[in-house]
């Protein structure tokens, strides 16, 4: 699951730390996101923050990307985003604008 200390992956993404307290979220081209994917991403960035530290996420989608709608609603849930301080989305395409616009 992991290159190295500063770089986490799955088989839809990869988590980095740019720096302290600061994590990019890389969505693979092609990917279509489930709530076991979303919650990947969560473990992923916590490990990378050292856990129950708060941090800083910039999503970056891939090419023909797409997320569920149970998917987003556990995104945007109180519970989930409990360490995130902050997020920054990426698009694309005109489609993922749409989406991220939906999502905010």
């Amino acid at each position: 699951m992991s290159d190295n200390m500063n770089r986490l992956r799955f088989s839809k993404g990869e988590a980095r730390l740019l720096e302290n307290g600061v994590i990019e979220n890389v969505i693979f081209d092609y990917a279509s996101l489930e709530c076991e994917d979303v919650l990947t991403f969560r473990d992923l960035n916590q490990t990378l923050a050292k856990k129950n530290n708060h941090y800083v996420v910039l999503v970056e989608s891939g090419v023909y990307t797409s997320i569920s709608e149970q998917a987003r609603k556990l995104l945007a849930s109180r519970e989930f985003k409990q360490f995130v301080v902050a997020k920054a989305l990426i698009a694309q395409n005109f489609a993922q604008e749409l989406v991220i616009n939906f999502y905010l």
